[in-house]
């Protein structure tokens, strides 16, 4: 039997507009439509046709910045890394202040992402050619201290196992004390008087592969 009900002048049949949503092939009850049981079989179409343009894309940008590579089942990634890329021309004492020692840098190789050189990125570095014969100042990469016989302590540059009672000048503020430096292609200390020049560093982009185990 057709059960129907009228809508303002029109009469129509429940089961051709109602979608079933309590199970296959379910009934829906006049009382049910008057409840809002019930869907039109239209809107619950466009509902899984929008979750499954939500989904892919979710799936396009997922895979816009992580490339897996399935052959080796790693992830590729850039890395930023700083490296040597020359010394400065112009000279300054230790007291040259940090600031402006890497303006010197970013004027001399024309780059506003260029700076000191810290220790451990001038040990990193793959090419050190581009400073053979130039001696200059490093920032150096704090990671401790040592207590001497003495009682004094120093402080020690973590990459070269260089230790002293200053190592940056005073923060670069200074010409009391020493300083990190570059000379006869080996990291050494100096003392803050001496005018040198600038060892600079400046941003390199690589791409590297994290292999699963």
């Amino acid at each position: 039997m057709d059960r129907s009900i009228v809508r303002g002048k029109r009469k129509v049949s429940i089961q051709s507009e109602v979608g079933i949503h309590r199970g296959v092939g379910g009934a829906v009850s006049r009382d049910d439509v008057n409840k809002g049981i019930g869907e039109p079989v239209a809107t619950n179409k466009r509902r899984v046709i929008m979750k499954g343009f939500a989904l892919s894309v979710i799936i396009v940008v997922f895979l816009t910045f992580v490339h897996f590579v399935p052959a080796e089942g790693g992830t590729k990634v850039r890395t930023v890394q700083y490296q040597v890329a020359g010394a400065t021309g112009d000279t300054v004492e230790g007291d040259g202040g940090l600031r402006h020692m890497n303006v010197m840098c970013q004027e001399f190789l024309s780059n506003p992402q260029a700076r000191v050189c810290t220790s451990e990125e001038l040990m990193e570095s793959p090419d050190l050619s581009i400073i053979t014969g130039f001696g200059g100042w490093v920032q150096p990469v704090i990671s401790g201290a040592v207590v001497l016989p003495s009682g004094a302590a120093e402080v020690i540059d973590m990459a070269s196992g260089l230790h002293s009672g200053t190592l940056n000048c005073d923060h670069w503020h200074s010409t009391t004390g020493n300083g990190l430096v570059w000379e006869n292609s080996h990291l050494s200390v100096n003392a803050c008087t001496t005018v040198r020049r600038v060892i600079c560093c400046t941003p390199e982009v690589t791409t590297g592969e994290v292999r699963k185990n």
